[in-house]
C-alpha cells in the first residue's frame, strides 16, 4: 500500500466534505459542517462542541433566510 501524509489525508477528507455538502445543499437546501463530525470529546466538552455547532448552523440558516422547522416532528 502506498504511504500517505497527513496533508494527503486532509485533502481527501476536504474533497469528501465538498461532495457531501453538494448533496446536502441539493436535497436539504443548506450547508453542513462535516469537519470534526467524529467527536473527540465527551461530557462537557462534547456539549460545548455541539452547542457551538448548533449556533453556527443557526447563523447560517438566518443568513440564508431559511425558516427553521424541526425535522424530527
Amino acid at each position: 500500500m502506498a504511504s500517505a501524509s497527513r496533508a494527503d489525508v486532509e485533502k481527501v477528507l476536504a474533497a469528501l466534505r465538498q461532495v457531501m455538502n453538494s448533496v446536502s445543499v441539493h436535497y436539504e437546501g443548506y450547508h453542513h459542517d462535516f469537519e470534526g463530525v467524529i467527536a473527540a470529546f465527551t461530557g462537557a466538552q462534547a456539549l460545548l462542541y455541539y452547542l457551538s455547532s448548533g449556533l453556527e448552523a443557526d447563523e447560517a440558516r438566518k443568513s440564508a433566510r431559511i425558516r427553521w422547522s424541526p425535522v424530527h416532528y
